[in-house]
């Protein structure tokens, strides 16, 4: 227990430490880096640079793109066999569905709930009728 404690301390030393020692040996002002909410005022800020961005946007496709074409090669392959379909039962959408009681489910309910429900319940009878 107490090497955990020794550990933490010793991290928690370093992670606010070692920020406070760089600024002060920068020979900044440390009440710069201690106000909250932090503003970007004191920093001057890099222009857009299209090399960058380019370089950057190459990178990443040069990383994905083969990533892409070959998941899109291999899907042509699966063969998906259709699996059984069960139908929502008749009495589901009347039993999940709050919006038919306006008691107590009223306003102890996921607000989605009772549209979800009814949409199953609706589409379960026309779906069924076809």
């Amino acid at each position: 227990m107490r090497s955990i404690v020794v550990k933490f301390s010793i991290l928690t030393g370093m992670l606010v430490g070692l920020p406070m020692l760089g600024v002060v040996l920068a020979g900044y002002p440390i009440t710069r880096y201690l106000e909250f909410p932090p503003e970007t005022l004191y920093v001057c800020h890099a222009p857009f640079s299209w090399v960058a961005f380019i370089a950057c946007t190459l990178f990443i496709l040069a990383v994905v793109l083969p990533i892409i074409v070959n998941s899109m090669v291999r899907i042509r392959q699966i063969k998906i066999r259709p699996s059984a379909t069960y139908t929502f039962p008749w009495w589901g959408g009347w039993v999940l569905s709050p919006v038919l009681f306006h008691g107590y489910w009223h306003g102890h309910v996921f607000p989605g709930l009772p549209h979800i429900s009814l949409t199953h319940l609706l589409l379960c009878g026309f779906l069924s009728s076809w």
